[in-house]
């Protein structure tokens, strides 16, 4: 692969855009477009690039040749991710994560984002991928995503991991005197398949997880099922979502109250949720617990995504402020009647 081949992404003329239009360019061409720093009063007026392919919702034929694709926005609407998109606002220099970037020997796009100063760097890398990763290969994705992150030292923003993110292309304000971009055509795309078996140990540590979670939670109670147990069987965790105000995308997808990104980062699996958003008030809260509980980390290093969320867990962080006592003499009188 090489600066011509082709390469799909999505542009949305603003944040509030639902329809975008569908490219397919070179891998130069997406790259020039991204890097080149353009001047705006506000962030929010500058465009955004989904670096996926997306649902199309009307293609239409040009009088002088040549046609124009427009797609919908949003995870419900991807259908493959063609290019990885990583921000860094804090903890890493531009000169270290060039550094990064070229010891690893890869394509990609770097440019400094619309709040970057010399003293508070923020910028984003646009890495190529060798093919697309569909949305049902979630685990592939976030294989990559974990394993760029190790290399960046844990620097990549977590909240910017989502697979339907938007990202505004290069840009600056008036009084920018620091903004910079960088391309190299030259470097290797990120070979997809090397990641696979790091995808299926993502999959069986999820699975592991929420095992882990269930012995933990047969400590509590006497003989036979729990309390919690029981109300974590009787809800379920799709209600609950929705009765505190997440917002149902797809199937198994789910957009956190507190989400900025507007990517859905909520995955639903066997009863219980992943919630990827940073910013989330009950994942921030589950994180702090498990810390100060002393759990095993998930080998990714971050509970983000990889701790499993029960409809239990709803109630004590966010009915009960952590506390076990009143969350279990709250749910012993709803266990089989709680009404959502």
């Amino acid at each position: 692969m090489d600066a011509y081949t082709k390469i799909s992404f999505t542009v949305f003329l603003s944040t509030k855009s639902q329809i975008g239009h569908s490219y397919t360019q070179s891998w130069k061409e997406l790259a020039s477009y991204i890097a080149k720093h353009k001047v705006y009063e506000q962030k929010e007026l500058a465009p955004l690039i989904q670096l996926s392919t997306a649902k199309i919702v009307e293609k239409r034929a040009l009088a002088g040749g040549g046609s124009i694709t427009r797609s919908q926005r949003g995870f419900e609407a991807l259908e493959a991710v063609t290019a990885i998109g990583l921000d860094i606002d804090q903890g890493m220099t531009i000169d270290s994560a060039r550094d990064v970037l070229k010891s690893l020997g890869l394509a990609y796009v770097l440019y400094t984002t619309f709040s970057h100063t010399s003293e508070k760097q923020k910028f984003r890398i646009v890495l190529p991928l060798s093919r697309p990763i569909g949305k049902n290969e979630a685990d592939l994705y976030d294989a990559i995503w974990l394993t760029l992150n190790k290399h960046f030292d844990g620097k990549l923003d977590a909240s910017c991991c989502d697979m339907a993110r938007l990202f505004y292309i290069a840009s600056k304000s008036p009084q920018s005197t620091s903004a910079f971009s960088e391309v190299n055509l030259s470097g290797n795309w990120i070979e997809v398949e090397k990641f696979e078996s790091v995808a299926k140990e993502i999959m069986l540590e999820r699975e592991a997880a929420r095992q882990r979670r269930a012995d933990i939670r047969r400590t509590f109670g006497e003989a036979g099922p729990s309390d919690i147990q029981l109300f974590n069987n009787s809800v379920d965790i799709c209600e609950i979502l929705d009765f505190y105000g997440y917002v149902r995308c797809s199937d198994d997808r789910y957009l956190s109250p507190q989400s900025q990104s507007g990517s859905p980062g909520v995955t639903i699996a066997d009863n219980v949720c992943f919630i990827r958003h940073d910013n989330d008030v009950l994942m921030n809260r589950v994180a702090a617990h498990a810390d100060a509980l002393g759990w095993e980390m998930p080998r990714q290093g971050t509970r983000f995504g990889f701790t499993p969320v029960a409809p239990f867990d709803f109630i004590l962080h966010l009915e009960c402020n952590g506390s076990f006592t009143d969350a279990i003499r709250l749910i012993k009188t709803k266990v089989t009647q709680w009404n959502l």
